[in-house]
């Protein structure tokens, strides 16, 4: 997991927002988050959580069902990892 160095930013002025910008947005990329929370980007893409196919006869469990089950579990693994950051950056602003 990333370590994140904590940076307290004051408002003082209008200048004051370029600092937080330029934190916001470091943090952001630092977890690959940052397509999802770009503000010049209002259509961009949305985290949401991955969908393990379901088939409806499984009656062996093959190769092919063990990569896909495999290739979910790694989607679920970033999706939740970027989810959990995303919770500690709501908290953050």
């Amino acid at each position: 997991m990333t370590d994140i160095k904590v940076i307290e930013v004051f408002f003082r002025n209008i200048s004051n927002w370029n600092d937080w910008y330029r934190i916001f947005k470091g943090r952001t990329i630092a977890v690959n988050l940052w397509n999802y929370l770009d503000p010049n980007k209002p259509n961009g893409p949305i985290l949401k959580e991955p969908k393990l196919t379901v088939l409806k006869d499984i009656t062996i469990f093959d190769n092919d069902i063990n990569n896909k089950l495999k290739f979910y579990k790694l989607l679920l693994f970033k999706y939740l990892f970027k989810k959990s950051f995303y919770q500690k950056l709501n908290n953050w602003v």
